[in-house]
């Protein structure tokens, strides 16, 4: 789970918690930039980043980035944690 900004970082304590919640392991961290975030979480074997925009979440939205594939959409946060079970 990666904060697009250091405003969304409260919000991926959120995040975090709705997925373990829903039995998806996970993790966070709150330096370095994206690009950093992404490499790091590819070399953990993660399959999807989930990035957190302050707007967007507030919104009920996150986006989700498949890490192997590069594609990246919007989704609601109610349905995050099927999509990412279903994959």
């Amino acid at each position: 789970v990666i904060p697009f900004s250091p405003l969304a970082e409260l919000d991926i304590l959120a995040v975090a918690s709705e997925l373990r919640r829903c039995g998806i392991r996970c993790s966070f961290e709150f330096k370095g930039n994206l690009k950093r975030h992404f490499s790091k979480a590819g070399l953990g074997g993660a399959q999807f980043a989930v990035i957190v925009r302050h707007e967007e979440f507030e919104a009920g939205l996150v986006g989700l980035k498949d890490l192997r594939s590069g594609d990246q959409i919007e989704i609601p946060l109610s349905e995050l944690a099927d999509k990412i079970k279903s994959a």
